[in-house]
């Protein structure tokens, strides 16, 4: 019995100072991480630093603290009062981070931040000189897993707030204070990333709402005013993980409410239903063309009152704005590409870097002022003259060509004209309530209802 209580006590011994052994050069392999991650910001271009890491939590974990941290990224950005390019700086600092990791699973780290944090921006076209932001959290955690090649982030809030302000020369001092609420967010990234590209990552996020003040002061030149603006729930996805660069995003319940001195500070609120985005783009450059894919729907759309007076004295329009729908791809060749912005601003100054070579219109739909309007069409661009068909659907076109006598827009005898051409070109529907289009391209005529209407147009580089 004494020997096999002697052998325990020698495994257990043993084992202890296995453990600790394990547990130290875990606590050495963090540290050194640390160090290493910062090395390779500084090697992109940017700044990495902090004033000590503390680490504790043995046996059975460890509980790191990072005091004092502090990021910053410099890139070049168009700089208009020039017309070249300037360098922006985004840098970031907290008091602390806190990170906490189990011994047999040191590859999950839970990153806990402080409830302030401070953001500076200096920016070429900024008055005043750099833009500081107060940024305040509740209960902002963030787990970060290693998965062969990647890192797998998930995490959130309970609340985010900020506030920034700033002397202005030309509308005096603005103040910007904004919260959102219940943030959800989950993705990864390669641990490697090129020099070249811009951070590459899948990423999906989502918030419960978001509001938002800001108020200028205004000045003798331009008079100022407040902007409260109110949202409901968000979410959205972005990848540019592979050789396309794809993001989705909707809004719901958007709030804008003004109040401008020149308009006695009465509130003009503007309301959107929701707005739907789907983008789709090379996340590279190539020399033969690539696809491409661009959606956005706004519905619901309503104005205040003395908004519309402003733009409807006479009342003569009806005052709905129900849809606005662009559904549109393509492929084009792409000699720099929006996801790299910096390279994409650079190529803008010798123009539009995107040749189009086909374009397919999926939808096109205007439900507003009591016009209805939907279209569709394909088509291709050989030397910039297009070649397709498309086809447009119309109802309500006599009230708004009367809204826009009513309104002073347009005199009856031209009124009069555009509604006899209409007739003339368009097929009317048994319920003569809609007439419809057929447009082609072809050969360089166009042609409406096999009509030819004249040259068809050459796009302008």
């Amino acid at each position: 019995m004494r020997k096999i209580l002697v052998i325990l006590t020698g495994v257990v011994a043993v084992a202890a100072a296995a453990w600790s052994g394990l547990w130290f050069y875990g606590k050495g392999r963090i540290a050194e991480e640390i160090k290493t991650q910062a090395q390779l910001i500084r090697k992109k271009g940017g700044d990495a630093a902090f004033d000590a890491i503390e680490i504790s939590g043995f046996p059975f974990g460890y509980t790191g603290r990072i005091t004092d941290p502090k990021f910053s990224m410099t890139r070049e950005m168009p700089d208009r009062s020039s017309g070249g390019f300037a360098q922006s700086v985004f840098t970031w600092s907290a008091p602390w981070i806190e990170a906490s990791a189990d011994v047999m699973a040191p590859n999950s780290v839970e990153f806990i931040f402080p409830e302030t944090q401070e953001v500076l921006l200096e920016l070429p076209e900024m008055e005043g000189g750099p833009l500081p932001v107060s940024v305040a959290s509740k209960d902002m955690k963030f787990t970060t897993e290693r998965s062969g090649d990647d890192i797998l982030f998930r995490g959130g809030a309970t609340a985010i707030s900020g506030s920034l302000s700033q002397d202005t020369e030309k509308s005096g001092k603005i103040e910007i204070t904004y919260a959102m609420r219940a943030l959800q967010t989950s993705g990864k990234f390669p641990q490697k990333q090129t020099d070249t590209k811009p951070p590459q990552f899948a990423m999906t996020y989502s918030i419960d709402g978001f509001d938002g003040t800001t108020v200028v002061a205004g000045s003798t030149e331009k008079p100022g005013g407040k902007i409260n603006l109110t949202g409901g729930k968000v979410a959205a996805e972005s990848n540019s993980l592979g050789t396309e660069t794809t993001g989705t995003a909707t809004l719901n319940d958007i709030v804008a409410s003004f109040q401008l001195a020149q308009f006695g500070n009465q509130p003009l609120d503007i309301t959107i239903g929701k707005i739907a985005t789907t983008t789709r783009m090379p996340s590279d450059p190539a020399p033969g063309p690539q696809a491409f894919e661009y959606k956005i729907g706004i519905e619901d759309i309503s104005l205040a009152d003395l908004i519309w007076t402003m733009i409807d004295s006479q009342k003569a329009y009806v005052r709905e704005i129900n849809a606005l729908t662009i559904d549109m791809d393509g492929t084009a060749v792409f000699t720099a590409t929006p996801s790299n912005a910096e390279a994409f601003a650079k190529a803008m100054e010798n123009g539009l870097p995107i040749d189009v070579k086909t374009l397919r219109l999926n939808d096109l739909t205007v439900d507003a002022i009591g016009l209805k309007a939907s279209g569709k069409g394909e088509g291709t661009l050989e030397n910039d003259v297009p070649e397709g068909t498309a086809a447009l659907a119309i109802e309500g076109f006599p009230t708004l060509m009367n809204s826009l006598v009513k309104s002073g827009r347009i005199p009856p005898q031209q009124a009069m004209v555009v509604q006899l051409m209409v007739e003339s070109f368009g097929k009317m529907d048994e319920d003569e309530k809609t007439v419809r289009f057929d447009f082609e391209a072809k050969d360089g005529t166009m042609y409406v209802n096999s009509i030819p209407i004249g040259e068809a147009p050459t796009l302008p580089r």
